[in-house]
């Protein structure tokens, strides 16, 4: 029986001293917030740290060259009037609510396209004031960042994309940003699924407008595209669709009509597979020409100029041949000497030029 009674007063007094240090924290900001107006910043000018912490980076869309990120943005600076003595030496911690009570920068991502904050529950904000008078306020936002891609070295393409942070109505004079002094100011969880992180750079500028010079923070994000996927749906079945239509140049010169009619057939199977409506389907939707273009071009120029050089050399040997003879065909394809090199220098030609020209974009594909 005497545990129980001591087990329930400690607990009466547990609560009591929630109940007390809640009040201290109420009088505390019925004290500090007694003349303070929250439409006016500070009187001396305000050093922003920011930082950040990109929990996520997904949905690239390859039309507007954009994806969205989910971060924590944090924030510190000093309000000289929120200094408070004599009231505890405690922290002050709250939500969106205690955030309206009191003057914040008006930070703004300058080249968003589309964020918000996080309101799933109750608004994802938090702040927290210091007996000094420092502000500390964190929120969990999503924002739309721009890229920069040049797509020309598709599928290796470079995509260069920012985040500009801002103040949207006071200058360099009254705020300026700076980046916490930490290692990693900003730093990232979860990148983009296709593409790997080359660099992440967190600078200070400044930008000068028609109203004035503006602090700004800068985040630089370089993406590299990952071409696995696409080199084997894209370039490695026209490799070999062009490597299968060379077939016919080392078939035997005896079978003239059979040597045509298939390099034919491979030549219309190799347009319909290399057409760029079914090659492009996943490949970025804009105008510019890209190495992957170039390369199944390349290849189609290849299959084009066997079917051609294997027509050339059956014509010729059926010079001066009347009706469809397929033995005398046959017989002046093995006698003529000039057909003769002209097939094996044309199929040498070909073999190697495509031989060489894939090891060239190869290693380029690869550097």
């Amino acid at each position: 029986m005497r545990l129980i009674l001591l087990f329930v007063l400690g607990f009466i007094a547990l609560a009591q001293g929630q109940y007390l240090r809640g009040s201290r924290a109420t009088d505390a900001m019925n004290a500090l917030l007694k003349g303070y107006d929250k439409r006016v910043p500070p009187e001396n000018k305000i050093d922003v740290a920011v930082s950040a912490y990109a929990i996520k980076q997904y949905g690239y869309c390859e039309r507007n060259s954009q994806f969205k990120m989910d971060m924590y943005f944090r924030q510190a600076w000093t309000d000289s009037r929120l200094k408070r003595s004599g009231l505890g030496s405690d922290q002050i911690t709250g939500n969106e609510e205690l955030r309206q009570e009191l003057w914040t920068p008006d930070t703004f991502f300058a080249n968003d396209n589309g964020g918000e904050i996080g309101k799933v529950m109750t608004p994802n904000i938090f702040v927290r004031v210091n007996a000094s008078g420092e502000v500390f306020m964190s929120q969990r936002v999503t924002v739309t960042v721009v890229c920069n891609p040049d797509i020309s070295h598709f599928p290796r393409d470079v995509h260069e994309c920012k985040l500009d942070v801002e103040s949207y109505a006071y200058d360099n004079v009254a705020i300026t940003y700076q980046w916490k002094k930490i290692a990693k100011p900003f730093s990232v969880g979860q990148n983009l699924s296709d593409f790997t992180l080359l660099s992440l750079k967190s600078t200070e500028e400044s930008i000068t407008l028609s109203s004035g010079t503006y602090s700004k923070l800068v985040v630089t994000f370089v993406y590299q595209r990952n071409a696995g996927s696409y080199i084997v749906r894209d370039l490695l079945p026209s490799l070999i669709a062009t490597i299968v239509s060379m077939v016919p140049l080392f078939i035997s010169k005896r079978s003239p009509q059979f040597r045509v009619l298939l390099s034919a057939l491979l030549l219309a199977s190799n347009t319909v597979l290399m057409t760029p409506q079914i090659v492009q389907k996943a490949s970025p939707r804009r105008g510019a020409l890209t190495t992957t273009d170039c390369y199944i071009t390349t290849n189609m120029f290849f299959v084009t100029a066997q079917f051609l050089l294997i027509s050339y050399v059956t014509i010729k040997s059926a010079q001066g041949i009347k009706g469809n003879d397929v033995e005398k065909i046959a017989v002046v394809t093995e006698t003529s000497e000039s057909v003769s090199r002209i097939n094996r220098l044309g199929r040498m030609a070909i073999v190697g030029l495509y031989a060489a020209f894939n090891v060239v974009y190869w290693v380029s594909l690869a550097m």
